[in-house]
C-alpha cells in the first residue's frame, strides 16, 4: 500500500481485513483442518490444509492475498501447527475484504469464521492518521475511544521519540480501557473475550497546530 494511503486511511473493520491489520486465532485441538482463505475483494478463495500435532510450528502466518504453495508455506500439501499454536491472518493488499473460514475434518459448516471473533482471538490494527477514533463492537455493546496523537516537531527536534510498544484493549461487555492514547505507528491489540466484530472509525481528525495568520 502506498505511504499516502497508509496515512489517509480512516477506518478499520475486523470482518474485512486489509493492510495494517491482523487476526490471531488459537488452535488448541489436534487434528486436521481446512482453512478457506478469501483474499482481496474480487479474488477467488483458496484452501490451506492444516494439521495440528505435536512437533508442529508455534505459529503459522497466512497472507490471505497469497495462495499457499510449497515455496511460501511450510510443507507441500499441509501445514503443521503445534497444539495451542496461533493461526495469524493478514492481507497485504489495499483492496480489503479479507476473511477466512476454518473447517474440521468432517461437517460442511465452518467451526470458526474470522468475521465473527470469539474468546481467545486477537485483533490488531495500526491507525496512522492523527485524530480521535471511535471503536465499537458491532455484535455487542462495548465501545471505546482512541486518540492518535499528532507528533510535535519541537519535541522530535529535542530528541523525543514516539512510543512504539503495543497498546492493549480488552473486549468484553465493555472495553478496557475505554479511552486510549497512542502515537502514530503504535499497534492497537484487542484481546477478545466475547463474540465480536470490531470497527475503528476516525471521527475527529487532528491536522496539528494551526499557524497564526500573518
Amino acid at each position: 500500500m502506498p505511504v499516502t494511503s497508509l496515512l489517509t486511511r480512516t477506518s478499520f473493520d475486523s470482518a474485512s481485513l486489509a493492510s495494517q491489520a491482523a487476526i490471531a486465532h488459537p488452535m488448541p485441538q489436534t487434528g486436521r483442518w481446512r482453512l478457506e482463505a478469501h483474499g482481496p475483494r474480487g479474488s477467488a478463495p483458496w484452501v490451506m490444509d492444516i494439521v495440528v500435532r505435536d512437533g508442529g510450528l508455534p505459529r503459522v502466518a497466512v497472507d490471505l492475498a497469497q495462495p499457499a504453495t510449497p515455496t511460501n508455506c511450510c510443507d507441500a500439501g499441509e501445514t503443521p501447527l503445534s497444539p495451542g499454536g496461533m493461526l495469524n491472518l493478514n492481507l497485504q493488499s489495499d483492496r480489503g475484504g479479507g476473511f477466512a473460514l476454518l473447517y474440521g475434518a468432517t461437517g460442511s459448516d465452518p467451526v470458526w469464521d474470522s468475521r465473527r471473533l470469539g474468546p481467545g482471538d486477537t485483533y490488531a490494527c495500526m491507525p496512522l492518521r492523527p485524530g480521535t477514533y471511535t471503536v465499537a463492537n458491532s455484535l455487542g455493546p462495548a465501545k471505546a475511544s482512541v486518540r492518535v496523537t499528532y507528533p510535535d516537531p519541537r519535541a522530535a527536534a529535542a530528541g523525543a521519540r514516539l512510543a512504539s510498544g503495543p497498546a492493549p484493549i480488552k473486549v468484553g461487555q465493555t472495553m478496557d480501557p475505554g479511552e486510549q492514547t497512542i502515537d502514530p505507528g503504535q499497534v492497537l491489540v484487542f484481546a477478545i473475550e466475547t463474540t465480536a466484530q470490531l470497527t475503528l472509525v476516525l471521527k475527529a481528525p487532528d491536522d496539528g497546530p494551526q499557524q497564526a495568520p500573518r
